[in-house]
């Protein structure tokens, strides 16, 4: 059983991962941190993990060494800046560490001080994996330094992966357009945020200047070849979850079943559901892919599970 620590658990991020971690089959929740929180068991900042593996961990402040000493991996949950310091200096203990924030995602730091702020641990980006298991699997698996991706490049990527690799469209007209949930601006409160805001109402926000822009072209260029995407996008707020979709003028010859084959096989038939209910006119959206993702984890609990049967 792996052991996880989990710097930042009462953000919507922390929170999330929390949730995951208690029904996973082969992770144990053992370390937990928030400043505010420090002191109090995790189920009772979260009722709704009574009773779940890792919910009787009590909170504790941010500590290297503690986290060091009782965990395999970390789970970093806290804002881009601060992931970091403390990022570098679990690596440095010998604790696999995965951040959440954009810390690690970029490349080039130069890119990152354009959009953030200065990084004061460059010398650590040679070491991060970009974490998406569908394109970076591989190399997820023995990092030491894991960036995972956000909630835009996830999306993004993904759906225009397996047509740039194979050459299916056109890298110089990328238009994609992705609507967010407000818990994407974390749990702060925020005017911008609050329900009587967003609720009933659709807006475009950071137009030409989302953070999220360079790490998207950073990975479409890296799979068209070098070239560059122009993969620039339009923005909204929806309640929850993320609806995304690209368009690009298709190369000559190529139609929706040779992007359908594509996709299948570049991403191993993960997302072949989904793209083969859009190619088949069945409505695609956050809720069935929250159900996808619940059958997912479900199946992989089982496999996991019986698979230990049969090894006893």
């Amino acid at each position: 059983m792996l052991r996880a620590g989990l710097v930042g658990v009462t953000g919507y991020t922390g929170m999330e991962l929390s949730r995951i971690l208690a029904s996973h089959p082969s992770i144990r929740l053992t370390a937990a941190t928030s400043r505010q929180d420090a002191g109090r068991r995790l189920d009772a900042v979260y009722p709704f993990l009574q009773g779940l593996p890792g919910a009787d961990v009590t909170l504790i402040e941010p500590e290297v060494k503690t986290l060091a000493e009782n965990c395999d991996v970390v789970f970093l949950a806290v804002p881009h800046g601060v992931a970091m310091e403390i990022g570098a200096d679990l690596y440095d203990a010998g604790v696999k560490v995965v951040d959440l924030s954009a810390d690690f995602r970029l490349r080039d730091a130069e890119v990152y001080e354009a959009w953030y702020k200065p990084h004061t641990r460059r010398e650590y980006l040679a070491h991060a994996v970009y974490g998406l298991p569908e394109i970076y699997g591989d190399k997820v698996r023995e990092a030491r330094l894991v960036a995972n991706p956000g909630c835009y490049p996830t999306a993004s990527i993904l759906g225009l992966y397996a047509a740039l690799k194979n050459g299916l469209i056109r890298t110089d007209d990328i238009i994609i357009d992705a609507k967010s949930g407000t818990t994407g601006a974390g749990r702060k409160a925020v005017v911008s945020s609050l329900y009587c805001e967003v609720a009933d109402s659709f807006r475009p926000y950071n137009l030409g200047k989302h953070r999220h822009t360079p790490e998207i072209e950073q990975e479409l260029s890296r799979v068209a070849g070098g070239k560059r995407t122009g993969a620039f996008r339009g923005c909204g707020h929806v309640r929850h979850g993320v609806v995304q979709s690209s368009s690009s003028a298709r190369q000559p010859g190529h139609s929706g079943h040779h992007l359908h084959e594509a996709d299948e096989s570049s991403c191993a038939g993960r997302r072949a559901g989904a793209l083969r209910g859009f190619l088949e006119g069945q409505p695609v959206g956050p809720r069935a892919a929250r159900r996808q993702t619940a059958r997912n984890a479900q199946r992989a609990r089982h496999h996991v599970l019986r698979h230990r049967r049969h090894r006893g």
